[in-house]
């Protein structure tokens, strides 16, 4: 809104490349747009997904959030609980962890590996786990 019109022909090998890939555009709630800057409007950020990820979770809500100091309107993915499997809870933190004497060297040890960081994430969440356990004896209790 309020530029150049559309031109459908550049948007060629975008459209092919997700229809190629097998991805649905998600219908995102708020404002239409997500780029702005004086009086041009664009949808430029988009949630995408395949069928895989949509029967996981498929009640998650997916959300245009303000702008707060870019020009760009962040994309929130709010995951429902009732999606999870008991074994894929989510991973609490607890802040009080951080004043134990050992824990930030347990942290430390953990992340030292070469793994991408979703393998990282998923590592130290295990150590975490585990040290929470044998050294607090579960903070919960």
């Amino acid at each position: 809104m309020g530029g150049a019109g559309f031109h459908a022909n550049r948007a060629r090998p975008f459209r092919q490349c997700i229809q190629d890939c097998v991805l649905i555009d998600v219908d995102l709630l708020g404002p239409c747009f997500t780029w702005n800057q004086g009086n041009l409007f664009q949808l430029l950020d988009r949630t995408l997904y395949n069928q895989a990820w949509f029967l996981k979770f498929s009640s998650t809500a997916m959300r245009h959030l303000e702008r707060l100091g870019s020009d760009h309107r962040p994309i929130l993915v709010q995951r429902s609980r009732g999606d999870s499997k008991r074994g894929d809870r989510l991973f609490w933190f607890w802040a009080a962890l951080l004043g134990h004497d050992n824990f930030m060297s347990t942290v430390t040890s953990a992340w030292a590996g070469d793994a991408a960081l979703p393998g990282q994430l998923v590592a130290l969440a295990e150590v975490v786990k585990k040290w929470n356990s044998e050294v607090l004896r579960n903070i919960m209790k």
